[in-house]
């Protein structure tokens, strides 16, 4: 796992050689070091895809508002040649656009009106989208903002009417957000030139709901994915929603909160990627939780399995099942500070604080 400060420039990468144990070491402001060896493994199933992927999740904050779109797309600028699935959340800040779809599903519940709610969501989207894309680009983007409320609204009618929250309509309202994100994502990358591709991630990635939680069925997911994958021009890069997926019948469902890291890791390994990267907007692993521990530090080293037993804890630093899902190949996780460089600074960067993790 890779922790840095300020859109990630000091990295520390994890990598994992099956029959070997893990592997791992720290790259201070430069690229990240190639193993001397390949496991065969790794390198068989490198060898099953004819392009070279590497995965990168921008998490809420990343894309909270018009600056945070615009420092996003510098980082994907700066990662040079090779092809990138970028995974979006819905967009974070106060208040964060999940809460409040799923605020509006509570609302319609009690009978009570749920229009400002509604009315809030369009226009923080609204206002993102004129400040960073074309007013073409805006435009088209603001009638499928507008085309989907008009549908949550539909069904918040039918919720009012039966004051009753059911759980599928919850999994499918809350992934409005990703869904506005994500295509705006794409929007701002195109503007600037570059081959990008929308996928919804309900199209491909299918899941079983067990009382354990979601469980991927991998087999289907890959074969949709290579369906999609099929259709696209060679180099092309493409933005995935992160969070949202599908059951086996087809019904939208969500890989619950905080399921945008564990969206990375699939499609890490549905497309056999070499490197996922998770950017967020905290220093590292800390050894407190700093909102009620003032003093707490940046741990200079932390275990693999002590950063699982802290997610599974409750450490929001990186979600229990991305870390799991990601031990089969190079995982990193970039930090940034919104208020802290510029987005040209998290290329040169290297004082920032970062967590060593040893196997």
């Amino acid at each position: 796992v890779v922790w840095g400060g300020c859109f990630g420039t000091t990295t520390l990468v994890c990598k994992y050689n099956p029959g070997r144990g893990a592997r791992r070491w720290i790259s201070e402001g430069q690229p990240s070091p190639q193993p001397r060896r390949v496991d065969r493994t790794m390198a068989s199933e490198q060898g099953a895809s004819s392009r070279k992927w590497r995965v990168h999740k921008f998490g809420g904050t990343s894309v909270a508002e018009a600056k945070c779109f615009q420092r996003v797309k510098s980082i994907i600028e700066s990662q040079g040649d090779g092809t990138l699935a970028i995974v979006c959340s819905a967009m974070g800040g106060k208040p964060k656009v999940t809460d409040l779809l799923l605020q509006s599903v509570e609302t319609a519940a009690r009978g009570d009106s749920f229009g400002a709610l509604l009315q809030a969501i369009r226009e923080k989207h609204v206002d993102c989208a004129e400040s960073i894309l074309a007013p073409d680009a805006a435009a088209d983007l603001i009638e499928v903002i507008d085309h989907d409320l008009s549908e949550i609204q539909d069904i918040l009618r039918a919720v009012s009417l039966m004051r009753f929250e059911f759980e599928p309509i919850r999994e499918l309202v809350s992934g409005y957000g990703e869904l506005w994100s994500t295509q705006m994502m794409v929007a701002l990358l195109k503007s600037y030139g570059m081959n990008v591709a929308f996928l919804d991630a309900r199209r491909v990635l299918r899941i079983e709901e067990l009382l354990t939680g979601p469980a991927v069925m991998w087999e289907e997911s890959e074969k949709l994915l290579d369906e999609f994958m099929s259709g696209l021009a060679p180099g092309t890069s493409i933005v995935i929603t992160g969070y949202v997926a599908s059951t086996k019948d087809g019904k939208a469902t969500t890989l619950k909160r905080d399921g945008s890291d564990f969206s990375a890791s699939i499609f890490g390994k549905l497309l056999k990627a070499s490197e996922i990267s998770i950017w967020t907007d905290v220093d590292g692993v800390l050894s407190a939780d700093p909102r009620r521990v003032p003093e707490a530090q940046v741990l200079s080293e932390l275990s693999y399995s002590e950063a699982v037993e802290l997610a599974y804890f409750g450490a929001k630093v990186c979600g229990v099942e991305c870390l799991l899902r990601s031990t089969t190949r190079m995982f990193s996780l970039h930090c940034c500070h919104p208020k802290g460089h510029s987005s040209q600074d998290h290329a040169s960067c290297d004082r920032c604080p970062h967590s060593n993790l040893y196997s």
